[in-house]
């Protein structure tokens, strides 16, 4: 989570799995020094917030392919729907993007 790179491969690495049901985000570290990315952002900056959004957005799309395809046999629920929680450090703010997936893939 420190390299946009790494992120970026991470997600890649992904499309050899057919299908993504659920995603939990919680990364969060905390220096006590001042520590920088070689993207050139402070370490918990990047971390806690943008590779752990853009994690989230480029998994989009693959969540959103998982909604056309069937549900797994034997899924308990029978109506689980694929998911994205983003999970903060501080309490239990946590944001379901199902919604916006679905209603931007209804409007195309």
């Amino acid at each position: 989570m420190t390299s946009f790179d790494s992120v970026r491969a991470c997600v890649k690495e992904l499309d050899q799995y057919p299908r993504l049901d659920f995603a939990l985000l919680n990364a969060g570290i905390a220096n006590m020094k001042h520590v920088e990315t070689d993207d050139g952002w402070l370490a918990d900056i990047q971390v806690n917030v943008l590779s752990t959004g853009l994690l989230a957005l480029l998994l989009l799309p693959k969540l959103q392919a998982t909604t056309k395809l069937s549900q797994p046999a034997g899924a308990k629920p029978a109506s689980l729907k694929p998911q994205l929680h983003i999970v903060a450090s501080e309490g239990e703010l946590l944001f379901s993007l199902l919604s916006c997936v679905a209603s931007c893939s209804a409007r195309r």
